[in-house]
């Protein structure tokens, strides 16, 4: 990927992840995080939360750089990447938070496990088109 890319896909899939959190954490599940309100803090920045995924979407970049040929290109190869890389994080990280917080539920594991899933097929779908388009337009020439 050119450096032109890399920062245009982490810029469109920092948007999209930050629009994804806010529609799952800020409307979908905000109901049950009533229920576990002792798991979180209230004494910090949005803009933390904000920032935090941008880098995530960084460090995806970065990852799917590397590993791209593995997974074809455009759209459809950066939401295979997606698929096997929100496995990867999602499945342990959230199933195991459950059997360590008291007031993390199995329900909301999962929860956070399928919000991974999107949040990553839909990244990679964004980051495997822009990084596509480099192949498309040197493959004409």
């Amino acid at each position: 990927m050119t450096r032109k890319q890399t920062v245009l896909a982490i810029v469109l899939g920092g948007i999209v992840a930050n629009a994804l959190d806010i529609i799952v954490h800020g409307f979908l599940l905000n109901p049950i995080y009533a229920d576990a309100s002792i798991l979180f803090r209230t004494d910090f920045s949005p803009l933390w939360l904000t920032l935090g995924d941008f880098v995530s979407v960084a460090v995806f970049v970065w990852v799917y750089a590397r590993v791209r040929s593995c997974f074809g290109a455009g759209a459809a190869g950066g939401a295979a990447f997606g698929v096997y890389a929100g496995v990867l994080i999602g499945f342990p990280t959230h199933i195991f938070l459950n059997l360590v917080l008291v007031e993390f539920s199995y329900g909301l594991a999962w929860a956070w496990t399928i919000n991974e899933m999107v949040w990553c097929v839909a990244v990679g779908s964004i980051v495997g088109r822009i990084a596509g388009e480099r192949n498309a337009a040197t493959a004409g020439a």
